[in-house]
C-alpha cells in the first residue's frame, strides 16, 4: 500500500469473553465459533482486505486503500455482522461479540509493520475497557 501511494490500516480483533465460549458450552464449540467468525469477516469485508487468524482468538485485518475513517467504518460494519450472526445454529443462547482496534498509516508516512501492529492493539485494549463489543482507533 505504500509503495501504491495509498493509506493502509491495520486491525486487530478480538473475540470478546471467548474462554467463556470454551468453558459453558465446548472446545468443539469454540471451534466452531473461531471458524463462523473468520467467515464472517471475510465475507462481510471488502474485496481488498486480508483476513488472518493471529493467536487464540484474535484475528489481524489487513485493509489497503484504508484510512482511518474508512477502516473504523468497515470495522464496525463487521462488529455488527458478528453480533446479528444467527449464533443460536451452533449452540443455544450463545451470543459473540468482538472488540477491534485500528490503525492506519497516512500516504507517504513510513511505518514499521510492528508499530502499526502496536498501535491498533493498544486500540484493541481501549476498545476492550470501553465496554467490549467496540472498535477504537489509535490516535
Amino acid at each position: 500500500a505504500q509503495e501504491g501511494g495509498e493509506p493502509c490500516a491495520l486491525a486487530v480483533v478480538d473475540i470478546d469473553r471467548f474462554k467463556r465460549v470454551n468453558d459453558r458450552h465446548s472446545h468443539v464449540t469454540g471451534d466452531a465459533v473461531l471458524r463462523r467468525v473468520a467467515a464472517v469477516l471475510v465475507a462481510a469485508g471488502r474485496r481488498r482486505d486480508r483476513v488472518y487468524r493471529y493467536a487464540g482468538d484474535e484475528f489481524v485485518i489487513v485493509l489497503p486503500g484504508a484510512d482511518g475513517a474508512d477502516a473504523v467504518a468497515v470495522c464496525e460494519r463487521l462488529a455488527r455482522r458478528v453480533r446479528e450472526e444467527p449464533w443460536d445454529e451452533v449452540a443455544s443462547g450463545l451470543e459473540i461479540r468482538i472488540s477491534i482496534g485500528v490503525a492506519s498509516v497516512p500516504v507517504g508516512a513510513g511505518a514499521e509493520l510492528w508499530a502499526l501492529f502496536a498501535a491498533a492493539d493498544r486500540a484493541l485494549l481501549a476498545a476492550k475497557r470501553a465496554g467490549r463489543g467496540r472498535v477504537s482507533l489509535a490516535s
